[in-house]
């Protein structure tokens, strides 16, 4: 499915990233998160108002939880603008990064 959402941006001359979860975990290392339930933690601590509660951590018998989902899309978003972000240290603003995110999406 990826391949065919390249091919259909290449058509379109969109611009594409693309980021491997090194690169998700890479930006959230600095708040000492590095499995999805950590990193799902951060985001919950630093987004008010998040619509989704965090579910309680699962057991490797368990399926991810339906809800993890929009963690993953908040992380990837955080990644893809962790280069523009001041210095991005343990004090960033995640609410806002969300933001700039969902502004900028298509």
């Amino acid at each position: 499915m990826n391949r065919r959402i390249e091919e259909y941006a290449e058509k379109k001359s969109l611009l594409i990233n693309k980021y491997s979860r090194n690169d998700i975990r890479f930006v959230f290392s600095s708040f000492n998160a590095h499995s999805k339930y950590e990193i799902a933690k951060v985001i919950t601590e630093n987004i008010k108002n998040l619509p989704v509660v965090l579910p309680n951590k699962r057991k490797s018998h368990q399926p991810k939880h339906y809800s993890m989902s929009i963690f993953d899309a908040i992380a990837l978003g955080t990644t893809h603008y962790y280069p523009y972000s001041i210095h991005f240290k343990k004090t960033v603003n995640l609410e806002s990064a969300s933001k700039k995110w969902s502004e900028n999406k298509c």
